[in-house]
């Protein structure tokens, strides 16, 4: 009982030091009051609790390489906020009626970083190593009976048997397929 007392008594100076602090001291940044303005900067600073091993996203489903991965690379598709799967790189995408061939159309004028022109080749080349690589895309290269350009902004994808999942393959974060 008289271990309690000593813990409670402790518990209340501590209290009560905490709240005699200096106000003055905690609404600091940076040596100047805050005024409510916001503060602009030319570098933001983002802090990871680790390295990624690779910044392969289709490699990898590490969260390390996924969360870094995300701000670096696009996707054909990507989620929305109820995790609906969009068109991102693509513009849009049309169904066969057996479910055996998707036509996906890509939007015109995205630039690489070195300023060259996506096209549809390049999307069938994306396919094709993430069929290799990610867990996801072996999986569902299975299902895949070709991926051609046939145009320079058409992407055709024929399936051996209907594949309703296709695009949610496409779109999975984990493994994801990067352009």
């Amino acid at each position: 009982r008289n271990n309690v007392m000593k813990v409670l008594l402790g518990l209340l100076l501590i209290v009560g030091l905490v709240g005699c602090s200096n106000d003055k001291e905690t609404s600091k940044t940076a040596g100047k009051e805050q005024t409510g303005d916001p503060v602009t900067s030319e570098t933001l600073k983002v802090a990871y609790n680790s390295d990624p091993d690779t910044l392969d996203w289709s490699y990898t489903g590490a969260t390390a390489t996924r969360d870094v991965a995300w701000h670096i690379f696009e996707m054909l598709f990507a989620l929305d906020k109820d995790y609906v799967a969009q068109p991102m790189l693509a513009q849009s995408y049309d169904v066969s009626e057996d479910g055996k061939t998707y036509t996906i159309k890509i939007r015109e004028g995205v630039k690489f970083h070195d300023g060259s022109t996506l096209n549809a080749d390049d999307v069938v080349a994306s396919i094709e190593r993430w069929s290799k690589v990610s867990s996801v895309g072996k999986t569902t290269t299975k299902y895949i009976e070709a991926v051609t350009a046939s145009s320079e902004s058409v992407v055709e994808i024929k399936l051996n048997t209907p594949y309703n999942s296709l695009i949610a393959d496409f779109v999975a974060p984990k493994s994801a397929l990067m352009i």
